[in-house]
């Protein structure tokens, strides 16, 4: 699974910069993220994660993109407790 790159950390990025093509379905999701969200931390120092980000997508893949949006938002503020 390709991550991204560190943004800003590397003078030259092309060697992460590449182009694919990926054929997506009427009922496909598509979730662009930082890691904001993934390493948000609880009290515990634990991070959110990909896996809990993806649960949360799954869960709600039928809705529309901003009920996805928010159901991510406040399950990310839920695991921080705020």
């Amino acid at each position: 699974m390709d991550l991204g790159f560190p943004v800003s950390l590397e003078p030259d990025i092309s060697q992460f910069v590449h182009k694919i093509t990926v054929r997506l379905n009427p009922q496909d999701v598509l979730i662009l993220f930082t890691d904001g969200i993934t390493e948000a931390e609880n009290s515990y120092g634990q991070h959110y994660g990909i896996d809990r980000l993806c649960e949360v997508a799954l869960c709600h893949h039928e809705q529309t993109s901003e009920d996805i949006k928010n159901a991510i938002v406040s399950d990310v503020f839920e695991h921080i407790g705020r």
